[in-house]
């Protein structure tokens, strides 16, 4: 789960030695995850219907794979049109990541135990985060980014040698009860039925959303913070490095409240409305000074980073096992649009009035907007007979 976002965040989280080195625009510094992400809402769905059908070592090999070539080719790229054959593979890879790994949770863990490992699961994005904000930008300050996204290569290649001793080793062997007549075989990879995709409508609506929203606040906090307190590259590259460890925090934390919650809508607003209260205090404080940004991002993160693993725990356990894939592919593929346009529109907006307060009210009227989806759902995490 951290290979996907490392790239995607480590790049954003070196923007000013990229808008420096290779002239990009800030609109350009939001086309990079928005490309990455576009990969991945065209591919989830179709990881989703491979992972229902076939072996998810073989899945999660082809995941490490692409991963691993993306590295390599940021790390050559000459400008901002190389960067782009290295996002679109992260973005591939990206994709297909919540898909195998929820069918390894669900082909292992049952209800009620879930919430736990699915916070743990989902902070890896984090712990990627984390790792691309501590070590890129002190690379980039020493002028050694390139060589330093070349070695994290090792990364993913250490996810294959993970695949090959605990997941080919233990393949996945479902219960046969998880294999009704009405569930579907998962060897035919049939199309998911209209009543296990119809009561997903409002779920797809509620991440695509905030999709857009959250992206749009960790896509450009380390350049907010580097233009409007005129701090260092180091760090302005620290921001991304603190929203991956509250991130990391939080999705433990909520893992474990979601555990104990057979209704996720009170959750999910809970984490739209504290995402909108955090991009108020970012944008306000973020001008201020150093500490009280960091202090605001922290608020921000706690619920930004968290409502992904409420969003994950309902999704595979409002739908059969059998069709686990291909609606963690759907539920993803609308969060990746979001997070598509979210970027590209923040920094249009940026770039269009040369201030980051029409960025910051629309990513606080998005999260608003997500408030209100959550009361239409019918959706409970429980198992479905």
């Amino acid at each position: 789960m951290a290979v996907g976002p490392y790239l995607q965040l480590g790049l954003t989280s070196i923007a000013p030695v990229l808008r420096e080195e290779m002239g990009l625009s800030r609109t350009q510094v939001g086309a990079l995850p928005a490309i990455l992400s576009l990969a991945a809402c065209l591919t989830a769905w179709r990881w989703g219907r491979w992972i229902d059908r076939s072996p998810a070592g073989r899945v999660a090999t082809a995941l490490f794979v692409s991963s691993a070539i993306s590295f390599v080719a940021a790390a050559v790229a000459p400008g901002f049109l190389g960067l782009i054959p290295a996002v679109v593979l992260a973005g591939v890879a990206m994709g297909g990541s919540n898909p195998v790994t929820n069918d390894l949770i669900m082909s292992r863990y049952a209800v009620g135990h879930r919430g736990v490992i699915m916070g743990i699961k989902q902070s890896g994005v984090n712990a990627g985060i984390l790792l691309a904000g501590v070590t890129l930008p002190l690379a980039a300050a020493a002028g050694f980014w390139r060589e330093a996204l070349f070695l994290s290569a090792a990364w993913p290649v250490a996810g294959l040698l993970l695949v090959r001793h605990q997941v080919v080793r233990q393949p996945h062997q479902p219960d046969q009860a998880d294999l009704s007549v009405d569930d579907g075989p998962r060897e035919e990879g049939a199309r998911m039925p209209s009543e296990v995709r119809v009561p997903l409508r409002l779920l797809l609506a509620y991440t695509g959303i905030m999709g857009a929203a959250v992206a749009s606040g960790s896509t450009y906090a380390p350049l907010f913070a580097f233009e409007s307190l005129d701090i260092g590259t180091s760090s302005a590259g620290f921001v991304t490095a603190m929203l991956g460890g509250v991130g990391f925090a939080a999705r433990l934390s909520w893992g474990r409240v979601a555990d104990r919650h057979a209704d996720p809508r009170r959750l999910l607003q809970i984490m739209a409305l504290g995402t909108a209260g955090g991009g108020v205090l970012v944008a306000i404080l973020g001008t201020v000074s150093y500490p009280l940004l960091l202090l605001a991002l922290a608020v921000y993160a706690s619920f930004s980073s968290a409502w992904v693993v409420v969003a994950m725990l309902t999704t595979t356990s409002a739908v059969p096992p059998a069709w686990s894939g291909q609606a963690t592919g759907l539920v993803m593929m609308t969060f990746y649009a979001g997070y598509m346009i979210g970027p590209v529109s923040f920094g249009w907006l940026v770039d269009t009035f040369n201030t980051y307060t029409p960025a910051f009210t629309a990513l606080v009227a998005m999260a608003l907007v997500a408030t209100l989806v959550p009361t239409r759902m019918h959706l409970k995490i429980e198992e479905i007979s």
